[in-house]
């Protein structure tokens, strides 16, 4: 047998989160024991990227994230972050305005990391942890840039069958 493959996994933060909210299901996920899940034999975990912005209001939830992200961080996953830009949102029907706070850089982050990554020849496989639509469109760029790494795996979003090589569901 020869040397196992090497596999990184990806995860949009944020969008994981939201997720597991959205389900009812514990916010904190152990992403290193996640990742080791789903590797198949023949495979070792050699990496597990984050990537995610912080809460921008000092609030229970901004303490609650500084926790989860320094756990994470002593189990050895790398963290990544972007940032949120807060706006102005105008209602269209009545005009009224609200402050809205939207995460930004994310994705490009993962993009760039992804292929960062794979130019540095630094795993065989990539897992992507996301349920963005707009990853989908990064998912066949990069599949059509180094064919022999791909291995998309993404959760929520039944599109991704079409641009993964392989996916499953998380939840949902």
């Amino acid at each position: 047998m020869g040397k196992p493959h090497r596999v990184i996994v990806y995860v949009d933060g944020l969008n994981l989160h939201n997720g597991l909210l959205k389900f009812g299901l514990p916010r904190w996920v152990d992403l290193t024991a996640l990742g080791r899940n789903v590797l198949r034999p023949g495979q070792e975990l050699t990496g597990v990227r984050y990537f995610t912005s912080r809460l921008v209001k000092n609030s229970k939830d901004q303490y609650e994230q500084d926790r989860y992200l320094q756990a994470l961080e002593a189990q050895g996953v790398e963290i990544v972050l972007g940032r949120f830009e807060v706006h102005l949102a105008r209602c269209p029907h009545c005009g009224k305005g609200r402050l809205r706070a939207e995460e930004k850089q994310t994705d490009v982050n993962i993009a760039t990391r992804l292929l960062t990554d794979a130019h540095q020849d630094l795993y065989d496989k990539a897992v992507l942890l996301s349920g963005d639509s707009d990853m989908l469109r990064r998912c066949w760029k990069y599949r059509g840039c180094s064919p022999a790494r791909g291995w998309w795996w993404g959760f929520r979003r039944d599109d991704y069958r079409r641009s993964c090589a392989a996916r499953f569901r998380l939840f949902g």
